[in-house]
Order: structure tokens, then C-alpha cells, then sequence
């Protein structure tokens, strides 16, 4: 049952935040939704011309008053260099059969969701609309049409691509929606078409962590049918994306929370089974109370090993009231069942939830950063570290940092590169005609604190202080556990396909933007592919072989010489004498979509600093050995049995000419970033580890050197030479090993050589 409330609505409309933006109202009480891919590739892999998909969606039909009487749909289309639209595309010259292959998906009966057939619409073709309806007739006025009463009807509509032969790439799309008894209602809708993908790298799977369908339902919030996201996601370039609807709305519709849940996993898995090759996970956004006892959300994914077995952890009630559910009952709830957490949107001052629903920010309880009201070195004021109120994040075990079942932080969320603060023209936020009395997209000022960079910087300066801070723990006490953290990436979408257009609430001030699906994505490392049902994606959410980007990408893995790969996200511990066969990899991929490659850097960090390096700022592959480069960073002296942490980002630049005025900005820098690989130098104090016998190794030794061979070679013709071959010593032993110390030789390299009647068998020594 519905739990709308007045009181929640008047506390909403003060409010404008990321996890509970408007939506768009374009009739009293329903709504009314046109949506299409913000981007596409405008060929098939044949080289032929696509099709446009555009969706149409009507949602509470059901309220009081609300019934939408729909007469016809006109679309019209134009290249966005133009002002003026041409004439409405009427399909009246096509048979029944190809004009009903146009209408690629369509809403059936459904009483638990209190969905609409589309079929019984009636629709048809039309000299005079694009598509017609004609379910019913006006008593007086003859006038057709279907009477929309329920709660969801939607279709989608595919225009097709000889309409679009001989357009340019950028489309403008106008869909017009012609009411009986209220004013009309259009859309407007601006598509990138490209002749390239998006940019990829083998094993390397785009997705968004953090979007929202049909299942996020309530006064502020609603998504798109999942068919419809599959789709649209597919257009724009992602290969998977993960469904986090608001637990807090699972009692706003169908049969009850746990219906509710299984339901969206048999519709992702039923998806998934017919096109595997983009793939649903089901999660959810957690409302749960911190340790200040406010609403903060926490984006909740399920175990790769047993992708079907998540519960539901919510408890509903989150329109009217809030939950009664902790962020520690949701973390221990989720460990015992092998789940993974991220904190979504959790540290900016843009990410913190309204006071309406009693909401925060997650607070992270460090003295060693800065205190609450301390300004951030970019923009904007700490707000997540009241170190009066105990941690979200960090466990009360002394052998562990991070709480268990918190893997990372979602950091980068919702993209407000442009913004559209007219409430009266949010259904043509890109002014497609260029009326200079209209309102537009425009930059959003860094000074707000819901600009994307401000944001996302803020967030960054905590995560990489978590960084640190895990460095410090495990260096501190090896035995520690939970020390590592990772970061990812979503668009925060509620369907929103071409902007955020179903984000807003009739009748009142707000704003939309430029976010929709794919906008902010991860990138999972996957080299046996996806998985049936996602569940590699899983393990690399899991694992931190994540990449997070807004176009371009930057890879990085170390290998060596006998073929073995570290990856992005796991802590390794390499010899001294082995870190010479090292090669630090990294690979850079742009289009001309995201434009040249500005600069490109590795990140070490320590336990006190970060220290940049910068790489060849270049698409394609590079590849740097590992110990000079190390040498280099760290003035010749590399930690020793330390962690320390690598991490890669890159920065492109788009400038976009005379197409600034369609794109409203001049030009626009994206990014990448990696998650970290963490490593260790391990020196040891001296060689005396047993059964040490590889011949032509180096060993490096701080006093002494205690260098063990095997019987088989027991001779007493030892000879110590310099770097360069010259005999400096000689010995006799009758011992299967040698010792030599510093105390006698001076800092250098050396080799010792263990001659017998087979040969001679030589060891490299660093003094």
C-alpha cells in the first residue's frame, strides 16, 4: 500500500540532494515520461545505420484525479544544428505487421504491480500522429483515445533508421503528447551518435554500481521498467549495471517486501537468460541509521559464489517514517551471508541526505584528519569526521581497520557537470531550439556543493587518507585484517537515459542534469567474462579489480619474467632479489568521444605521503622497469617490509569547437582512476633461510650474507670476486654453507663463486 504523505511532500520540496532528487510532473498527479539513450553508436557491426529507441512511460495513472486520457504521440526529429523541427513522423504507408515491429516493447497486464496492458491501448498507425489511439471514444467530440488509470503503462518505440539516413550525428528528438482534458504534454530529447565505441580494453567489462528502476517508487523517486534500462543501457555502451532500488520503497507497491524482492530477481535473471551479453545484477540501496542515529544509504551487493541467496535487510517505511535498521545490523547481516557493502555518496557535503528524512552523511571518526568545519584543499568543508560520534566504517578489533562486510566507497555519484535550473522548461533542459528566452544547460559553479568535481574531490582527500590509514594499520601489526579499501563508481540514475528527467515534482522549484545511466561507470576486470549471472563482475567489485571512469580508461598490472601478473587490488609481497625482473604495465585508451590524453600519472603512496610519477601521456601500452622507476620515486631508497601502494590515473580533454553551443560548454576534462595494488619489498636481515640454493641469484643482506648450497657441490675452492670478475678473497670449508660480512667488506656487489668437479656454481651478494 502507498504511504504518500502530505507532510512528507511540504519537508521535500526545501530540500535538493542527490539520493532523493525531484521528478518530473507533467500532469496533475500522474507523470509523463519520454526517454532515449543519451549516446549511441550510430552503425551495427555491419556497418548499417540504427534505429533510435525512444521510451515512453506513464506512471501513477492510479492516483485520485490522475486518470491521463492519451489521444496520440507525435515524434519529430531534427539535426541539433537546426532550430526547427521537421514534420511528424507518421508511418501510415507501412503495413499493420511492420508498423507493429516498431514498437519493440510494451507494457502487459499485471495486477500485483498495477501495470497497464499497452496492447489494449489500441494503438495504430496514423496519417496524423505517429502512433494513434483508440481504446475509446468521446461521447460529444468523436474524439479517440485510451484512458490510462493505472498505476505503470509504458512502451518503446523504435524510430527506424532509413527515417534517420542523410541526418548528422547529434539528434534532436521532440515527442509530443496530445491529453483529452488536460494541456498537452512534450519532451524533448538530445542524442550523441558516434561512429566508435566507448573505449575499452580486453577483460575489462563497463558497468554503473548505482542505479534505479521501477522498484525505487515514491513521492521524490522513480525509475524505468528494467526492460527499457536493458535496453538503453545496452545503447549507450555498458555491459552490466547493478540495481540498487531503495530498500524503503519495497512496501510502496505489489504484494510486500519479500514478494517485491523476489520478483526483481526473477525479472533480472528472466532478462539476463535471454541476452547475456548485458547483464542485471539485483543489490539494493540500504536506508540504515549510523552512529548518530541518521538515515545514510549503503549501496548492498550480493556474494559472487551465491548471486541468488541475498535477503532483503530493509524494513521498509521510508516515506513516512524512517528505518529502524543500523548500519552495524546491515554490515554484520551481510558478512554472515558473504555479501559486500560500499557506502554510497558517503563523505561530500553534496552526498548528505536531507534533514526531511532525518538523513547524514557517514562519519569517519579519524584524529588524524581533519575535524568537521576544516576546509578541504579543493573546495567545500569537512562534514564526516565528528570525532565526538563513534565510526561508521572502523572496527572496535584491534586486529582489523575496516568494519567486516564494508568492502569500499562509492566516491563518484551523479554527474552535474550541466544543469537546468528553470522549473518551467526542465522538459527542454538542452533549449534544442535555441529560444534565447529559454533556459538551458549551463556549467554548475565549482562553489556549489553539488558540483561534480567538488564532490568527488572531497571524497577522494577521505579515501585516500584511508589509504594511509591501512597502510599504517598493516605495517603496524601485520596480523592485521580488513586494511584494505576500494572506491567505485555509479550514476546515481533513476532510469534517466538522456538526462534526469524523471527527477522532477510538479509544481515545484529544482533543477536537472546532465546525469543518466553510464554517465559515471566501473570498469571490472573479467577475464572469463562476466559470468552467467554477473557474478565475476561480483568478484571484482569483491577484489578491487575495479577501474572507475567517466570515458577513458588507464589499466595497470606488474609482471615478471617467469610470467606471473599482479593485478589492481591485491597486496603482494615481493623478494628484494626479485624486484629487478619487475615491470610496472599500464595501458591508456581514449576516443575521440572523451578527445587527447592530457596527462597520465602513478600515484606511490606510503604511510605518510602519495608521490607522483609521471607516465607517457599516450594511447596505447607502456611498460617501465620496475626497480629503477622505484629508485627513482623513493631516492634510491624503497621501503623495506613495508606496504606501500600503486595506484594509475589519466585525464582527457574534449574541446568541442563549434559544437560548443549544442554540447553548452566549450570543452570537458574526464578521468580515470585505478584502485591501488599493494606491495612490499621484503628484505631480509640475513640469507639463512634453509634449503636457499638458486644458483645465479642475487641476495642483498644489510650485515651479513649466510649463502647455503647443496651437498652435491660441497667443495672447499670458494672464491669472492667483485662486480666485475677480479678475485678479492678466497676461502676453505668443509661446510655446505659460506658467510660473508659486511663488517669485512664494503657495500657493493659482489660474486661468489662454489666451484666443484662439475663446474662452478656463482652467487650474487649485495652488501
Amino acid at each position: 500500500m502507498k504511504t504518500k504523505t502530505l507532510l512528507l511532500l511540504l519537508s521535500i520540496m526545501t530540500f535538493q540532494v542527490i539520493s532523493a532528487q525531484t521528478k518530473q510532473g507533467n500532469t496533475l498527479s500522474a507523470d509523463i515520461f519520454a526517454d532515449a539513450p543519451f549516446r549511441m553508436i550510430k552503425t551495427d557491426q555491419s556497418g548499417e545505420l540504427k534505429g533510435i529507441s525512444v521510451h515512453c512511460m506513464i506512471f501513477d495513472g492510479d492516483e485520485i484525479g490522475a486518470s491521463v486520457e492519451l489521444i496520440g504521440i507525435d515524434i519529430a526529429i531534427k539535426n541539433a544544428s537546426e532550430s526547427n523541427f521537421g514534420e511528424t513522423l507518421c508511418f501510415d504507408t507501412l503495413t499493420n505487421a511492420e508498423f507493429d515491429e516498431l514498437i519493440i516493447q510494451r507494457s502487459e497486464n499485471d495486477t500485483e504491480m498495477d501495470i497497464q496492458s499497452f496492447n489494449e491501448s489500441e494503438y495504430c498507425k496514423s496519417a496524423d500522429h505517429s502512433i494513434d489511439f483508440t481504446a475509446e471514444t468521446a461521447m460529444f467530440t468523436d474524439i479517440t483515445y485510451v484512458s490510462i488509470d493505472q498505476n505503470i503503462w509504458y512502451f518503446t518505440f523504435m524510430i527506424p533508421p532509413e527515417v534517420l539516413a542523410g541526418y548528422e550525428d547529434i539528434i534532436d528528438i521532440k515527442v509530443y503528447f496530445h491529453l483529452d482534458w488536460s494541456d498537452d504534454d512534450e519532451s524533448y530529447l538530445r542524442v550523441f551518435r558516434y561512429n566508435e565505441a566507448m573505449p575499452s580494453q580486453s577483460a575489462w567489462y563497463r558497468g554503473d554500481t548505482h542505479t534505479h528502476t521501477i522498484f525505487t517508487q515514491n513521492l521524490a523517486e522513480v525509475g524505468e521498467v528494467l526492460e527499457a534500462t536493458k535496453l538503453a543501457g545496452k545503447e549507450i555502451g555498458l555491459d552490466w549495471q547493478i540495481i540498487t532500488d531503495h530498500s524503503c520503497d519495497y512496501d510502496n507497491y505489489g504484494n510486500g517486501l519479500s514478494q517485491n524482492w523476489n520478483r526483481l530477481g526473477n525479472e533480472v535473471y528472466s532478462l539476463n537468460a535471454e541476452d547475456s551479453s548485458y547483464q542485471l545484477i539485483r543489490g539494493v540501496e540500504m536506508s540504515v541509521k549510523n552512529s548518530k542515529d541518521k538515515i545514510v544509504h549503503a549501496l548492498t551487493f550480493p556474494s559472487a559464489s551465491s548471486i541468488e541467496s541475498l535477503n532483503f535487510y530493509g524494513d521498509g517505511g521510508g516515506d513516512a517514517s524512517s528505518t529502524d535498521i543500523s548500519l552495524s545490523q546491515l554490515l554484520d547481516s551481510i558478512h554472515t551471508n558473504n555479501g559486500i557493502v560500499y557506502a554510497a555518496h558517503p563523505f561530500a557535503e553534496g552526498d548528505e541526505l536531507p534533514s526531511a528524512v532525518n538523513g547524514g552523511i557517514w562519519n569517519v571518526n579519524d584524529s588524524d584528519f581533519l575535524s568537521n568545519g576544516s576546509p578541504y584543499p579543493y573546495e567545500g568543508n569537512v562534514i564526516c569526521n565528528d570525532l565526538e560520534s563513534s565510526s561508521d566504517i572502523f572496527s572496535n578489533n584491534s586486529n582489523q581497520l575496516f568494519k567486516s562486510g564494508l568492502y569500499g566507497f562509492q566516491i563518484w555519484n551523479l554527474d552535474t557537470r550541466l544543469v537546468n535550473t528553470d522549473n518551467d522548461n526542465f522538459y527542454d533542459a538542452w533549449n534544442v531550439t535555441g529560444d534565447p528566452d529559454k533556459s538551458e544547460f549551463m556549467p554548475l559553479s565549482e562553489a556549489e556543493n553539488l558540483n561534480l568535481d567538488n564532490r568527488f574531490m572531497q571524497g577522494f582527500e577521505v579515501y585516500k587518507h584511508l589509504l594511509k590509514t591501512g597502510l599504517q594499520a598493516k605495517n603496524g601489526n601485520p596480523n592485521t585484517q580488513q586494511w584494505k579499501t576500494f572506491m567505485c563508481a555509479g550514476s546515481d540514475a533513476h532510469g534517466s537515459f538522456n538526462f534526469s528527467n524523471t527527477d522532477m515534482i510538479v509544481g515545484v522549484s529544482g533543477e536537472v542534469e546532465i546525469n543518466a545511466l553510464g554517465r559515471i561507470s566501473t570498469l571490472a576486470y573479467c577475464p572469463n567474462g562476466m559470468g552467467e549471472q554477473g557474478e565475476h563482475v561480483l568478484e571484482a567489485l569483491e577484489t578491487g579489480k575495479t577501474i572507475i571512469s567517466d570515458g577513458p580508461i588507464i589499466s595497470l598490472n606488474l609482471t615478471n619474467g617467469s610470467g606471473d601478473t599482479i593485478y589492481i587490488g591485491s597486496d603482494n609481497i615481493i623478494q628484494q632479489s626479485e624486484l629487478e625482473n619487475y615491470y610496472l604495465n599500464y595501458a591508456i585508451s581514449t576516443s575521440d568521444e572523451f578527445g587527447d590524453v592530457v596527462w597520465a600519472s602513478l600515484f606511490v603512496g606510503t604511510e605518510d605521503e602519495e608521490i607522483e610519477y609521471t607516465l607517457t601521456p599516450n594511447p596505447g601500452e607502456g611498460s617501465i622497469l620496475m626497480q629503477p622507476m622505484l629508485n627513482a620515486i623513493f631516492s634510491n631508497n624503497i621501503p623495506e617490509n613495508n606496504y606501500f601502494y600503486l595506484r594509475a590515473a589519466v585525464e582527457t580533454n574534449k574541446e568541442f569547437g563549434e559544437d560548443a553551443e549544442i554540447y553548452k560548454r566549450e570543452s570537458e576534462q574526464y578521468h580515470a582512476y585505478t584502485n591501488p595494488i599493494w606491495i612490499m619489498q621484503k628484505v631480509p636481515n640475513s640469507i639463512a633461510e634453509e634449503g636457499k640454493n638458486v644458483n645465479n641469484q642475487i641476495f642483498y643482506a644489510k650485515e651479513s650474507v649466510i649463502v647455503r648450497f647443496p651437498q652435491d657441490i660441497l667443495s672447499n675452492k670458494i672464491s669472492l670476486l667483485d662486480s666485475k670478475g677480479k678475485l678479492l678473497d678466497s676461502f676453505q670449508t668443509q661446510q655446505n654453507k659460506v658467510q660473508i660480512s659486511k663488517k669485512k667488506y664494503a657495500s657493493g656487489i659482489y660474486l661468489l663463486q662454489i666451484g666443484n668437479k662439475s663446474g662452478k656454481n656463482t652467487y650474487k651478494i649485495a652488501l
